[in-house]
């Protein structure tokens, strides 16, 4: 079974902060992934170059105001971006924006791959913050009870 990897894995469960680090948690029950993890470096001088690629890959990130900012390279290319079997390259490259107002946080993710895209995709998704033990929820995508007008921007 393939594993998700990031960005398929989707928001962070839960985001805990250290001196210099951030790691996101992500709630695999669903998943064959277990004990699924990424760390963010913050203020990293850059990518480390010795890395091999990984399925969450190597992430840097810094805060700016209330947005956390995460730059992630050197993925495998054996992940899929969606269930219907998206693929990417090893040329992927995700910019990642966390950005906090009250209970909610904005994810934005822009996925860009020279070699398999013709242009950025960009995933947005709304989590709510501090519900249900602290854990973080996602917003059901909107959508209408007509097939023809259907909108669900969750290609996930």
């Amino acid at each position: 079974m393939r594993q998700k990897g990031f960005p398929r894995v989707g928001p962070p469960t839960e985001i805990v902060q250290v001196p210099n680090e951030i790691v996101f948690l992500y709630d695999t029950v669903n998943s064959s992934e277990q004990n699924a993890f990424r760390r963010d470096l913050d203020g990293w001088p850059g990518h480390d170059g010795t890395l091999n690629p990984s399925y969450y890959g190597d992430s840097i990130g810094h805060w700016k105001a209330i947005r956390w900012s995460s730059n992630v390279t050197n993925f495998v290319d054996d992940t899929w971006l969606s269930q219907n079997g998206t693929i990417h390259s090893d040329a992927m490259h995700v910019v990642e924006k966390l950005t906090r107002e009250g209970y909610m946080i904005d994810c934005k993710s822009q996925l860009e791959d020279p070699k398999m895209f013709t242009r950025p995709w960009v995933i947005e998704r709304h989590l709510i913050h501090g519900l249900k033990g602290g854990h973080a929820l996602e917003k059901p995508p909107a959508w209408s009870t007509t097939m023809d007008t259907v909108v669900n921007d969750d290609r996930n």
